[in-house]
């Protein structure tokens, strides 16, 4: 999503580019604040809790035997990304 001007070619440490994003715009947020807006609205269009478990990249605790069934792939994921996406803008 955002470019980087060192030699990985991508953001390696974002809250240095939040930081940044911040100051010029004059506005005020956090990596965490963006997480919990993604929830949010994920939980508005109903996607489902390990779906959006597996788009956040979140550990799921071993006492929740169902999460290990729930494989999705990139692609399977996509669709709820893209709808999410769409709701943000």
């Amino acid at each position: 999503m955002f470019g980087a001007d060192n030699h990985h070619g991508r953001v390696v440490e974002p809250k240095k580019i939040i930081k940044k994003i911040n100051e010029r715009a004059d506005i005020s947020f956090t990596l965490h604040d963006l997480r919990r807006t993604f929830c949010s609205v994920a939980e508005t269009i109903g996607v489902g809790t390990y779906t959006l478990k597996q788009l956040l990249n979140h550990k799921t605790s071993s006492s929740d035997v169902s999460a290990g069934y729930t494989v999705l792939t990139a692609e399977e994921l996509r669709e709820p990304a893209d709808r999410i996406c769409k709701r943000l803008s």
